[in-house]
């Protein structure tokens, strides 16, 4: 075999690989719009025709596209054909709820927080409550979004901390607003003491934070964030 003739198998070859690589990105392409669109059939048509599809974990475009989308018929098809066998899922559907929220699906957002806790089940509570917490906050964010997310909203809330609130209690209050507001019977204890406040030097210290017990007055604990002394988060 001359020099020419292998020349020529090497240029076959990359242009094999070239048509190969365009045909894997115009079908990951037309795949993924069909996961925006809900076309369940042609989802399932173009995996059958290109399995070699990279809509892995480390892909999952797919996955938060569908989501993000509301198309949680196909959400599910996807989540149980292609990644519910793979470790590691809760970093995938952590960061998907979150997306998700920004858009308040309310069917969606329910059954990724159902897979959500299966995941996080052992040992990851600290881990749960930081998503709930991004949640709620993606949900208080005023936009056009605005009608689904206190749907949503509601429902995160009842599920936690058992309160039924109206929309009315919930419409147009900022993040910090909201979680003062469900947690005002749980950060904090009203006590009797002389101490002065130390944020304000006028009111006695008659609030202790349960999250440290350092103590402060009643005005000034319910504007902060952290405690003044030992920088905990309160929220």
């Amino acid at each position: 075999m001359d020099s020419s003739t292998d020349e020529l198998i090497k240029a076959l070859s990359t242009l094999k690989s070239a048509m190969y690589e365009l045909k894997k990105v115009m079908y990951e392409d037309n795949f993924i719009q069909s996961c925006i669109d809900g076309k369940i059939n042609k989802v399932k048509k173009i995996y059958k025709e290109f399995p070699e599809i990279n809509i892995s974990l480390e892909n999952d475009k797919a996955f938060e596209s569908s989501c993000i989308h509301n198309r949680l018929k196909l959400s599910k098809f996807l989540w149980n054909k292609l990644y519910k066998k793979e470790e590691k899922k809760e970093e995938i559907i952590h960061r998907v709820l979150i997306s998700v929220c920004t858009k308040g699906h309310l069917k969606v957002v329910q059954w990724l927080w159902e897979i959500l806790k299966k995941e996080f089940k052992e040992n990851n509570e600290l881990k749960l409550n930081n998503t709930y917490k991004m949640a709620l906050y993606q949900l208080c964010i005023i936009d056009k979004y605005k009608q689904q997310k206190q749907d949503t909203l509601q429902w995160l809330i009842k599920i936690k901390y058992n309160k039924n609130l109206k929309k009315k209690e919930l419409e147009n209050k900022t993040y910090i607003y909201i979680l003062k507001y469900i947690l005002k019977l749980k950060y904090y204890e009203e006590i009797n003491t002389e101490e002065i406040c130390n944020i304000c030097y006028n009111n006695t210290s008659n609030c202790k934070l349960n999250v440290c017990i350092h103590k402060y007055c009643k005005e000034c604990i319910e504007k902060i964030e952290q405690c003044g002394y030992c920088r905990t988060e309160i929220f």
